[in-house]
């Protein structure tokens, strides 16, 4: 068994604009994995990043969906007893597809899309292992905990998931990712060292002179983290 200890950088953030799954060529051929139809949304309809946030944690490490985009990125090198390196990335994106939608029975219907990245590095052995998922934010497959603006949720932990990839906390400080795909793995516990990181002004981050084009943005910047990463029939 590899056992872990390292020292990992963590970030998450909030995007009041949105970002593109399809990227064009010179000749303006198209290729993506996936593109999701949503129609004609005017993006005034979605909250924007304008002023100086209101941070307060736990709170703030989970859902905000008046925004149009959303992430949570956990990114780290691990480091085995026997020296034996590895890296590891596990990022999970809320897209919200329609603002206004309305309600409904159903628990199928859903103004969210969730999608997901999952790698492993294997540095020794210069191999590199990934793979995606994409669902909607209904019927319990995907979503983010606690959901700021719905007061019910507040004490709810911190949890973000897809299908059975997940972040979530089990106590103040300390959370567990578990994520697994075929030949590999990882199950992880994460401490924080040090407290939340605001970046730019007070976590107010902008991309440009123009209002509104900005993102709210932190950082968990030192995580100590235990746990194993396994691959193939190794962990």
């Amino acid at each position: 068994m590899w056992r872990l200890m390292v020292l990992l950088a963590v970030a998450a953030g909030i995007l009041a604009l949105g970002f593109s799954l399809v990227d064009a060529g010179k000749r303006g051929d198209v290729s993506a994995q996936a593109v999701i139809q949503t129609g004609t949304v005017d993006i005034n309809s979605y909250a924007r990043a304008v002023e100086p946030w209101d941070w307060q944690f736990p709170r703030d490490h989970g859902a905000h969906p008046a925004f149009q985009t959303e992430w949570w990125y956990y990114t780290g090198n691990l480091q085995a007893d026997n020296g034996r390196r590895f890296g590891f990335q596990f990022t999970v994106f809320r897209r919200a597809i329609n603002p206004l939608i309305s309600d409904s029975p159903s628990e199928w219907r859903t103004g969210q899309i969730y999608m997901a990245h999952f790698t492993v590095s294997d540095i020794a052995n210069e191999r590199f292992f990934h793979d995606e998922r994409y669902s909607r934010g209904g019927a319990g497959l995907a979503g983010a905990m606690p959901v700021y603006g719905d007061e019910s949720t507040y004490d709810e932990a911190y949890h973000v998931w897809l299908e059975d990839w997940q972040v979530r906390a089990v106590m103040d400080g300390q959370y567990l990712i578990n994520a697994q795909s075929g030949s590999f793995a990882v199950d992880l516990t994460l401490n924080e060292a040090k407290p939340p990181a605001l970046q730019g002004y007070a976590g107010l981050s902008p991309k440009s002179a123009e209002v509104g084009n900005a993102s709210y943005y932190y950082s968990l910047p030192r995580l100590e983290t235990a746990g194993t990463v396994r691959i193939d029939d190794q962990s």
